[in-house]
């Protein structure tokens, strides 16, 4: 594992990382260790996200396209309906 210290961080600082590690039951090294892993993991977590963001627009969009595209193939349908109703009448006569 690697190894990382912080200099000339202000006294009132450290006992602010101190009660907050106890109000968790962690010594400040466990604090801020997780804290810092979860520093990292935020940025990742938001390139997810954004990404996620940007499939469900994608979707959203192919399916307005495909709803647009069935609408005109039930008014085609419904189009050749009535011709072929039109024709069966035409025939009777």
């Amino acid at each position: 594992m690697g190894y990382i210290q912080v200099r000339n961080m202000p006294e009132e600082t450290i006992c602010r990382l101190d009660t907050m590690a106890k109000k968790k039951g962690m010594s400040r090294e466990q604090f801020l260790r997780e804290r810092i892993k979860a520093i990292t993991l935020e940025t990742e977590l938001k390139n997810q996200e954004d990404r996620f963001s940007g499939l469900v627009n994608l979707l959203v969009e192919r399916l307005e396209e495909n709803n647009q595209v069935m609408q005109e193939m039930v008014d085609c349908l419904e189009r050749l309906e009535d011709y072929l109703e039109g024709r069966e009448n035409d025939e009777d006569i």
